[in-house]
């Protein structure tokens, strides 16, 4: 496989396997598609062996390491992803609404309750959120103020904990009451969030009077909350076919990551060009022995963006162990930087497998950097 092509200053210039790594399975099966109507030594067939690779090698992805460290695109791809705010949506996504509504035995309220929390659960910002005032809430309902504070608490009653508060105190207030918490991190989150954004721990410590340590672990509580309990179900991608391609079980020894079959076709050599390429004149020769090449690279580019997804996924579950178990209140919040330093690979290649990614388990469908701060 020809890796890379050289500039005249000797720097690597990226193959298409750092192209193939960053598309989504929908990318990649149009790609694909277009590869196999061009390249007549390229056809879909059976894959040999069960979509589930054993993982890439470190020396796989330190060669796929290098081949991304010189894309002058790394760059923008991360302000491309850091600016990303679409709907994170498509056929196989449950939505906020969808899952919060399931939720809601409405047979066990009034008709009046079940229709303002109705109105509640249309409310909701993508990320959650409660943002119109309960007073409009209940005029459009016709519904007391008091009968809609009741339906709010049906709301804020329901997986994932936080959603359909007012603002942020409220949205991890709700979450921390949920886990029973009654101490210094529900004090924290009332009356020093600013000193918590800030960092000001001493300043949590002199007005609180628990030591350092005390503070400092009731702050690393509040900060594992999530801001946004919402955004698992909405706002990460942009609309549009959303395949997950991985499935994620909990297991006897803990999360087990698969390959969905199928997401990406299986490609092979065509037999009969490799019949021709045997026996036709020279010029045949030459000429689908370049097409052989082409097919060769392009199989094992998408076999290695299949084994880095694999060994990235792992990596991912490993730490999150507790979302798998638990579910969303059990998330972590990842750094790039973790998986990279657990895969031994530069961060890009971590972050270009992830990117636009989604995978599937017991608690819905999830984009994969849904898991990272």
């Amino acid at each position: 496989m020809q890796a890379h092509e050289t500039t005249r200053q000797g720097q690597p210039v990226p193959s298409h396997a750092a192209k193939i790594l960053r598309m989504n399975a929908a990318e990649l099966r149009e790609y694909l598609q277009e590869e196999m109507e061009t390249n007549p030594a390229l056809e879909e067939g059976k894959a040999r062996e069960p979509a589930r690779p054993s993982g890439a090698s470190r020396d796989d992805l330190q060669r796929l390491e290098w081949l991304c460290a010189g894309d002058a695109q790394n760059a923008a791809y991360y302000r491309e992803d850091a600016a990303e705010d679409g709907t994170f949506g498509g056929q196989e996504t449950e939505t906020l609404y969808q899952h919060l509504k399931a939720q809601v035995d409405f047979r066990a309220l009034s008709p009046a309750r079940g229709m303002a929390v109705e109105l509640v659960l249309q409310s909701l910002s993508p990320n959650g959120r409660l943002d119109e005032p309960l007073e409009e809430l209940a005029e459009q309902s016709g519904t007391s103020s008091t009968g809609m504070q009741k339906a709010l608490q049906v709301v804020q009653a329901l997986e994932p904990a936080g959603v359909a508060a007012r603002d942020l105190e409220e949205c991890l207030e709700l979450q921390l009451q949920r886990q029973g918490e009654r101490g210094l991190p529900l004090i924290i989150v009332r009356r020093h969030l600013d000193d918590l954004a800030q960092n000001r721990i001493q300043q949590i410590v002199l007005e609180t009077g628990a030591t350092r340590e005390e503070v400092e672990a009731a702050c690393q509580r509040v900060r594992s909350l999530d801001p946004k309990p919402g955004a698992a179900f909405g706002g990460w991608e942009r609309a549009g076919a959303i395949l997950p391609e991985i499935l994620v079980e909990m297991g006897e020894h803990g999360p087990e990551v698969v390959l969905q079959e199928g997401r990406v076709p299986a490609l092979r050599i065509s037999p009969f060009c490799l019949e021709l390429q045997e026996e036709g004149d020279p010029e045949v020769q030459t000429y689908l022995q370049e097409k052989l090449q082409q097919a060769e690279d392009l199989m094992r580019s998408v076999e290695l963006r299949q084994r880095t997804l694999y060994s990235c996924t792992q990596a991912i579950a490993a730490r999150q162990e507790n979302f798998f178990r638990h579910g969303p209140k059990g998330r972590n919040w990842l750094s790039y930087d973790a998986i990279a330093a657990d895969l031994a690979v530069h961060v890009s290649t971590v972050f270009n497998a992830v990117h636009g990614k989604y995978l599937r388990c017991r608690y819905g469908v999830f984009p994969l950097k849904y898991f990272f701060d």
